[in-house]
C-alpha cells in the first residue's frame, strides 16, 4: 500500500481523482485489486434513486383513448426499471479548480482528500480513508472495458431535473407508450447530463467527479495502474 508524500499532498494534483469508503471497502478494494462501479439505487442523492413519473403531452393534439393512467403509469416503471439496471456508478471527487499551478503549499481543506463532509459520510465518520487513482489511467481502462461511458465532473442546480435546457419540462409522446425501451434509451444517450451530471446545490461542496458505464454489466477495474496510494484519518492502519 503506498502512503502520498506531504509534498504531493500539499500541492494540486489535476491527474488524481480521490475516492472515500469505509474501513471495510478499503480492504475489498485493495485485497481484490479490483474497484467495483454501484448502481443508481447505491448513490445518496433522492433525485437519482426515485420513480420519475414523466408526463405524457400531445402538443396541442386530442389524447388518444389508449393513453390511460394505468398504461402511462406502466410505461413509466418500465423506463425507470430500464434505466436502473443500465447506468452504474463510481463516484470521486477532486482537487479545487484552479489549484494545479499553485506555487504554495495549500490548505487540505481545498483539496480532493480534505473534504470534511466527505470524510463524515463516506469514510465511516472520518474512520475510513481516500483512496487517490491516476484520473487518466483509470478512464482509459473504463473505455476499454464499456465503450459507452462518461468521465464529467458533477453540475449543481435546484432546477427540476425533467426540466429541459429550454426551461420546459421533458415529457412523452402517446407514441412512446409503443416502445418503453426506446424511451429509456432517450434518457439514456440525450438526456445525460441532466439525469446522471446534475444533483442539488446542497451536494456541491463535494465536488463530484463521476465515471458512469452505461451497460448491464456491473464494471470491474483493476487499480494496479491506477492506484496513487491512500489517506488515512484514524482507525485504519498504514501498510
Amino acid at each position: 500500500m503506498t502512503v502520498l508524500d506531504l509534498d504531493l499532498w500539499d500541492r494540486g494534483q489535476p491527474e488524481l481523482i480521490f475516492h472515500y469508503t469505509s474501513a471495510g471497502a478499503i480492504a475489498a478494494i485493495l485485497d481484490s485489486g479490483i474497484l467495483r462501479f454501484n448502481s443508481l439505487e447505491r448513490t445518496n442523492d433522492p433525485r437519482e434513486t426515485k420513480e420519475y413519473q414523466f408526463a405524457f403531452t400531445t402538443q396541442g393534439r386530442n389524447m388518444p383513448e389508449y393513453v390511460t393512467a394505468d398504461a402511462m403509469n406502466e410505461h413509466n416503471a418500465k423506463v425507470n426499471d430500464i434505466i436502473q439496471k443500465n447506468v452504474f456508478i463510481a463516484c470521486f471527487t477532486t482537487d479545487d479548480v484552479g489549484l494545479a499551478n499553485a506555487d504554495q503549499p495549500i490548505g487540505h481543506g481545498r483539496r480532493g482528500f480534505g473534504r470534511a463532509r466527505n470524510w463524515h459520510q463516506y469514510a465511516d465518520q472520518h474512520r475510513g480513508a481516500v483512496l487517490a487513482f491516476d484520473r487518466y489511467i483509470l478512464e482509459a481502462q473504463l473505455r476499454e472495458l464499456v465503450s459507452d461511458s462518461v468521465a464529467e465532473k458533477v453540475f449543481y442546480s435546484d432546477i427540476q431535473r425533467d426540466i429541459d435546457e429550454d426551461g420546459n419540462q421533458f415529457t412523452w409522446q402517446p407514441e412512446h407508450l409503443e416502445d418503453p425501451e426506446a424511451s429509456a434509451r432517450l434518457i439514456l444517450t440525450e438526456k445525460r447530463r441532466q439525469f446522471f451530471l446534475t444533483k442539488y446545490t446542497d451536494w456541491a461542496s463535494e465536488r463530484e467527479y463521476r465515471l458512469l458505464a452505461f451497460t448491464q454489466d456491473r464494471p470491474e477495474l483493476p487499480i494496479a495502474d491506477s492506484f496513487a496510494g491512500i489517506r488515512a484519518r484514524k482507525g485504519l492502519s498504514r501498510r
